[in-house]
């Protein structure tokens, strides 16, 4: 059993791994019991790598074709494991918190994508993973060429005009698919992904201090986002909590980017700091 402060010293010893190696999964599980105390993390990756192990058998001797390594993750993630998307009735935080897409084989686009670049590293042939505006999706070298890859729909291989249907279905405009539209996606970029989604159903629920929770667990896996920090920032001063939200908008402002945001958060930081001093 890993008490709170060993939860918290196994998320930010996560946070401190550099991107090569990161694993989405194994930290979006950690993410999950950062987010549940009675989530048994070891549980989620012994099933991980039992559908890996049943990968590497599905690829047998041709380890080496990146073919067959698609094949394999598609047949067992989605196939024996059946794991597939969500259902209408599903909350985004249902569909992004791993250990309970994991419970009902059902998640975000998102989550699979984790899952499937997990088990495909596994078989030495790392995916590179997409921000495609309405999901992210996978990229592999295949025989046939570059081929992009939708881990929400079994790892399907996409043609442009299917890529452009998608983002006209989801209120993109599909006419164009330039850089910007397929820019890289770190595996910590996608873990803060489930989170973002996660933390935006909590506080459409009404629930902020479930939201902050999320958004401390994200800030520790990925401790240089200066999105997530200025966001923890600004939901900590919602609750009160002006200690915490100092810290957190001072983080914020110590890393670079977000330059629009940065001038409103150093006003909300001094007036946090007023009200301290105010404060008998």
């Amino acid at each position: 059993m890993v008490g709170a402060d060993g939860l918290r010293d196994r998320l930010a010893g996560i946070g401190r791994v550099e991107d090569g190696p990161f694993d989405a999964a194994e930290a979006a599980l950690w993410l999950s019991k950062w987010m549940d105390a009675e989530v048994e993390v070891p549980t989620y990756l012994r099933h991980l790598e039992h559908m890996v192990d049943a990968a590497r058998a599905f690829v047998a001797d041709a380890s080496d074709d990146a073919d067959m390594a698609v094949d394999a993750a598609r047949q067992m993630v989605a196939r024996r494991f059946g794991y597939g998307p969500p259902i209408d009735t599903d909350t985004r935080a249902t569909r992004n918190d791993l250990a309970r897409v994991m419970d009902r084989r059902r998640g975000s686009g998102a989550a699979l994508a984790a899952i499937y670049a997990h088990v495909l590293r596994a078989l030495d042939h790392p995916p590179r993973i997409l921000d495609f505006p309405p999901r992210p999706l996978l990229a592999m070298d295949l025989r046939t060429g570059p081929a992009i890859l939708d881990p929400g729909q079994g790892l399907r291989v996409l043609s442009i005009r299917q890529l452009r249907r998608i983002l006209d279905d989801e209120g993109y405009p599909g006419d164009g698919l330039g850089p910007d539209r397929m820019a890289p996606l770190s595996s910590r970029g996608l873990v803060l992904r489930l989170a973002d989604a996660i933390m935006t159903d909590h506080l459409n629920r009404g629930a902020p201090e479930a939201a902050a929770r999320v958004l401390e667990g994200a800030v520790l896996l990925a401790p240089d986002s200066a999105r997530a920090w200025m966001e923890l920032g600004g939901l900590l001063a919602r609750l009160g909590r002006d200690a915490d939200a100092v810290r957190a908008l001072e983080r914020f402002l110590a890393l670079p980017g977000l330059t629009e945001e940065r001038y409103t958060a150093a006003q909300m930081l001094q007036r946090l700091k007023r009200n301290s001093e105010d404060t008998p």
